[in-house]
């Protein structure tokens, strides 16, 4: 296959966090006195997400298999019968996960340094029963972010490097291509319970990383 557009954009995760970090904020006497002027801001947290991600160029990569005549039906051997469609697409099953290191200026303003290496899917296509073509793809993801709270809501964006790979083997092991790209990260999240210091993070993201060709990539059995 000559190449293939990879990523318009690698779309929404979806993210959910347990974190045993500090609250972000001191929590009201219980006992008659009075509180404290100011409350006590917890600057600095450090914290790992995992979740599901949608989205990415496995419909691109379809349509250039499709062009590049890997859509041929294969009979199926094994844990199935009748014949296989080609190509074929395979979402990852979770998120790679993502280290993300906040610290707070103000009570309502925080910069986020964004560390991920996710999975983005696999295309498998066919040229024939001993013809096939395998095209695993991901992103690894920094990115700087500004964000906004306001209680339990947040909202982020940000600047973020893209190093977007593409392998030619399931477990995406041996390297096709690489290259790296800049885009853009926008985050949005909720923490419930909020102002505790265990609690649940739920999180959504748009990685925005732009387009990129690829290509050849060989085929194998």
């Amino acid at each position: 296959m000559r190449s293939s557009r990879l990523a318009t954009s690698f779309a929404a995760a979806v993210i959910m966090l347990l974190s045993a970090a500090g609250g972000a904020f001191s929590q009201t006497p219980d006992d008659g006195s009075e509180p404290s002027p100011e409350p006590e801001l917890k600057r600095f947290s450090l914290s790992f997400y995992v979740g599901a991600a949608k989205g990415g160029p496995n419909g691109e990569i379809e349509s250039a298999m499709r062009a590049n005549g890997f859509d041929a039906s294969t009979a199926c051997w094994l844990f199935c019968s009748g014949t296989l469609a080609h190509p074929k697409s395979y979402a990852p099953e979770a998120d790679g996960g993502m280290i993300v290191a906040k610290y707070r200026l103000r009570h309502r303003f925080a910069i986020q340094l964004v560390y991920g290496d996710n999975g983005t899917g696999q295309v498998i296509g066919a040229a024939g029963s001993w013809s096939t073509l395998i095209v695993d793809h991901g992103v690894t993801t920094v990115a700087s972010i500004v964000s906004f709270e306001e209680g339990p809501l947040q909202l982020g964006l940000g600047p973020a490097l893209y190093r977007v790979r593409v392998s030619d083997d399931p477990g995406g092991n041996r390297a096709v291509a690489s290259t790296t790209r800049l885009g853009l990260l926008a985050d949005a999240g909720v923490q419930l319970p909020w102002n505790s210091r265990f609690f649940v993070d739920l999180r959504a993201q748009y990685r925005l990383v732009g387009s990129t060709s690829f290509g050849p990539v060989e085929t194998g059995l």
